[in-house]
């Protein structure tokens, strides 16, 4: 994902339907949030009951996990979303960075969420794919 540093261009957009976006892409993150935690769940109790087994048995067995714990990102939206709920204007001036996070849901640390939830999440997945992720 490149950032768009480099270009200096502000737009202006209608408050209500920044305030739309903003909480559909957060409803999109929290519901990829859930899955990927219920996902990273599942194969850590899967991972260690194997172990467990192999130990119960007298097998020698490596213990080790090298699992992720998935990240919640929805207090960022909420922060945004607060934002723009006590603002008294009706528009909404944006930076091309602003934008891009704000409207296109790339933010900062997206493109490393993704990546590293994808295997604990079917929607993850997919929205990493069609960012060109995986």
């Amino acid at each position: 994902m490149q950032m768009l540093r480099s270009l200096r261009m502000d737009t202006t957009v209608k408050k209500d339907w920044l305030l739309t976006t903003l909480r559909s892409n957060r409803e999109q993150h929290s519901g990829c949030y859930q899955e990927s935690l219920d996902g990273y769940v599942a194969t850590a109790k899967a991972k260690l009951t194997s172990m467990l087994e192999k130990l119960k048995d007298g097998k020698a067995t490596e213990i080790t996990l090298h699992l992720s714990v998935p990240t919640n990102h929805t207090p960022e939206y909420d922060t945004v979303i607060g934002m723009l709920e006590n603002n008294v204007g009706e528009l909404i001036t944006l930076s091309a960075p602003e934008y891009r996070m704000l409207v296109e849901d790339e933010w900062d640390w997206m493109e490393s969420w993704l990546t590293s939830n994808a295997g604990y999440s079917a929607s993850t997945r997919s929205l990493a794919q069609s960012k060109g992720l995986l």
